[in-house]
């Protein structure tokens, strides 16, 4: 379901009503003759994992099993609507005169390789790691990029933003910080032409199921991943792409200079950091309770309460009461985490009044972008 769509008949699969919408829009303008900026952010890839029947029923021949075989159903899906629109445009005859940038957000959910797998690289979505945070990023643009090459260039998401604006002949607004840098000489190229920027940054200063707060910084072909809990891990990815040896006992110097940049550039960038939390006991755990919170977002599976009808399984709502045993209070409410006596920090504040399906768009999962103009 999208906000504010109405629905149009039964049983339609909601990747391909959103290229129904995303060719509409793009008609819509050429008829009126007007640039364009399209962003179409998928639904899919994500949970829940659901398919076409007759998609992943032709997948689970091949040998995978129902889900891994419903994920690559959706996949496909999603390559349907990237087709689709990219033959409206060319149908249209403004495909050389578009710039098309698909990416994603995060790495594919890996829980032993459930319902996708991310090897060689380590770990999935959420992750600091590799298979966290290193993703596809395609660009066509017919007769200005050149196609088939491959960049091994480090580029991120907070690039599209002045590489759309120099697209387009727009100048970058003033009084502020941009983060990102503009791709276009780097496109044109076909990756032979550089970026000034030797340094990458994330920020992920929350818990996410069993993943601590971390922050990590990207140098070269180094990469420094420094966990709020205390520890940090240093990794050279040109030797060790899979991040297999941590190098951070073995070259200390090197780790440390890398966390001072990390949190210089943290600083200065006025970041939001974690906070120890007074209420958390280490090793403490609590008594099971037969209440659940059905408010709680996407618990590890070992920890879900049992669905209806099944039984067995440990009581998730233990991660969801306070210590007074009083009546669950919503993180988007207060700030706070679940079970607070359970987490050694606590995460910044999220925006005051802010509706769950509004920070859903905000993070936006899996995104795919089109800029057209």
């Amino acid at each position: 379901m999208i906000h504010g769509l109405p629905g149009r008949k039964p049983g339609e699969y909601l990747t391909h009503r959103e290229a129904d919408e995303a060719t509409a829009l793009i008609r819509g303008w050429h008829a009126k003759r007007q640039p364009f900026f399209l962003q179409v952010s998928h639904y899919a890839v994500h949970t829940p994992v659901q398919a076409i029947g007759e998609v992943a029923a032709k997948y689970e021949k091949d040998g995978k099993n129902a889900i891994n075989a419903k994920y690559a159903a959706m996949v496909e899906s999603v390559d349907d609507s990237t087709g689709r629109i990219l033959a409206t445009l060319k149908e249209l005859g403004i495909d050389k005169d578009t710039l098309v940038i698909f990416t994603s957000d995060n790495g594919g959910l890996d829980d032993d390789g459930k319902p996708t797998e991310n090897a060689p690289l380590r770990g999935g979505k959420g992750t600091p790691y590799e298979g966290g945070i290193r993703v596809p990023f395609l660009v066509r643009w017919p007769g200005v990029v050149p196609a088939g090459r491959v960049s091994t260039t480090p580029v991120s998401s907070i690039d599209i933003f002045p590489t759309a604006l120099e697209t387009a002949a727009v100048p970058l607004p003033g009084g502020r910080a941009i983060d990102g840098l503009s791709l276009v000489a780097h496109l044109k190229s076909g990756g032979r032409v550089g970026l000034d920027r030797d340094e990458l940054l994330w920020h992920f200063p929350h818990y996410r199921c069993g993943i601590p707060p971390y922050s990590a910084i990207r140098k070269g072909d180094w990469k420094l991943i420094k966990f709020w809990d205390g520890s940090r891990e240093l990794f050279d990815l040109s030797a060790d792409p899979g991040e297999e040896k941590d190098l951070a006992a073995d070259m200390a110097d090197q780790a440390a200079e890398l966390e001072t940049i990390l949190m210089r550039r943290l600083a200065d960038g006025g970041a939001k950091l974690p906070r120890d939390n007074p209420e958390y006991v280490p090793n403490e755990k609590p008594a099971p309770r037969s209440v659940t919170t059905p408010w709680s977002p996407h618990p590890p599976r070992s920890r879900q309460s049992p669905r209806a009808g099944e039984g067995g399984g440990e009581d998730w709502s233990n991660w969801a009461r306070t210590p007074s045993g009083e009546p669950p209070r919503k993180p988007l409410e207060t700030g706070e985490f679940r079970a607070p006596w359970r987490r050694r920090m606590r995460g910044p504040k999220v925006r005051t009044g802010e509706s769950m399906a509004t920070r859903r768009h905000r993070i936006s999962n899996n995104l795919a972008v089109f800029s057209v103009l």
